[in-house]
Formats: structure tokens, sequence, C-alpha cells
């Protein structure tokens, strides 16, 4: 599916003739869209004039990030059952951490 949306993604810059002024490409972090990065950027080495490379100009959608980071904790401390007044702050600000971490994993 990644191949087929960066074949379909590359037309739409040729029609418009804007593939040289490609910067960046923002995504959610779905997996087509890192094959849709690597298919892009397979295209840049075979065209000069074409420049993409998945580590400098993909970016995720901060949003999504948070969302993602957030329902986790949501998740968590629903399983956890604590009161909040029991809440024990450096531990919560460690799954925060540990969330941001695991989601900029998947990145």
């Amino acid at each position: 599916m990644g191949n087929d949306l960066g074949k379909l993604f590359m037309e739409v810059l040729e029609d418009y003739e804007i593939k040289n002024n490609l910067f960046c490409l923002t995504t959610d972090n779905a997996s087509n869209n890192g094959k849709l990065a690597d298919y892009l950027e397979d295209m840049a080495e075979r065209d000069s004039s074409f420049k993409f490379k998945r580590n400098e100009n993909l970016i995720s959608c901060l949003a999504h990030v948070i969302n993602i980071v957030c329902h986790d904790l949501i998740d968590k401390g629903l399983q956890s059952g604590a009161p909040i007044e029991d809440a024990d702050m450096e531990n919560v600000m460690k799954d925060v951490s540990d969330c941001f971490k695991k989601v900029s994993d998947r990145i």
C-alpha cells in the first residue's frame, strides 16, 4: 500500500510541477506512511532533481503523537485504579516520559 501511495503522491507532485518544492511530509505513524517515505527516498536516489530523506523530511504529526500518549496515560490510570490523591507524581512523570519514548520509537 505504501508503494502505491508513493506512486500516486509522485504523480501529483509531477502533475502540479512541485516535485522540487517538497520540503517535508507530515503524517501520522501508520506503517503505510513509512513505506511511502521509503518509496520517496528510493525515488530521490534515482532522480537527482528530487530530494527526500526519510529521517530528515518525514515529520510525525505532533497532535497525533500527543493523542497516543494521552490515551496510553489514561489507560494506565484506569488500570491502576488509584485515587487521584494517592498519585505519586514522580511515577506519573516517569509514565509520561515512557509513553513519549514508546511513541517516538514507533515513529
